[in-house]
């Protein structure tokens, strides 16, 4: 609604990246006005990368911010043509049948579009955090191939944040065992019909249980 009006605004009109994202990050409430002078937040890896994708009216916007600062714009791709792209790609992703060529090659197409406009900074970095936006968080960022034709996160460790406020935190504060947590187990997909059953799933989500001091486990 307005806040993504606001970030097109700052991204296109006014051509301020850094406004642009700020504007962004400010729908969290980690991220208060009174942050903005030390923003963006840098995480403590010295050669993390942070990937943001944002869904606006005018198209989807990346930014890319590093030690170095912060980097984006309206990617040049229709953002109809990405989400049904991206939506293939997962289709493809979730079954065992899919034929790995045509994966690969979604996966080469998806990587050109969203990530090579910032091969500049994410060739040196050891991590990826993302941050992804509506349909785009469903997209396994990791199983991307990458020029070379390798996947993404056989280069880098890839992982997934919810706001660039999560790089202030400490890694125990993220996660650890005595964080609450609800663990879903759905290994039939809530018994429909066509879908198979997934052992590895419930097994996962066990270990993960396994793992906590007080999880609350739905199955």
């Amino acid at each position: 609604g307005a806040r993504r009006n606001l970030v097109q605004i700052a991204l296109v009109h006014s051509g301020n990246s850094t406004e642009a994202l700020r504007t962004w990050e400010l729908r969290w409430k980690d991220l208060t006005p009174a942050s903005v002078e030390t923003f963006p937040p840098v995480s403590d890896g010295t050669s993390d990368v942070t990937l943001t994708y944002a869904v606006l009216p005018a198209g989807v916007a990346a930014w890319v911010t590093s030690r170095q600062g912060v980097r984006g714009g309206l990617l040049p791709d229709s953002p109809s043509v990405l989400e049904a792209e991206v939506r293939e790609f997962h289709r493809l992703c979730a079954s065992p049948t899919s034929n790995l060529q045509d994966l690969r090659s979604d996966a080469r197409k998806l990587y050109a579009r969203l990530v090579q406009p910032y091969a500049r900074e994410v060739s040196g970095a050891g991590r990826i955090l993302i941050e992804s936006d509506e349909w785009l968080s469903s997209l396994p960022f990791g199983a991307l191939v990458d020029e070379n034709g390798q996947y993404f996160a056989e280069r880098h460790a890839v992982g997934m944040i919810s706001s660039l406020a999560d790089l202030g935190r400490e890694v125990e504060e993220r996660f650890a065992p005595e964080t609450p947590a609800v663990i879903v187990s759905a290994p039939r997909a809530g018994g429909r019909e066509g879908l198979p059953y997934l052992a590895g799933a419930e097994l996962e989500t066990n270990e993960l249980a396994a793992r906590m001091v007080r999880p609350v486990l739905l199955r």
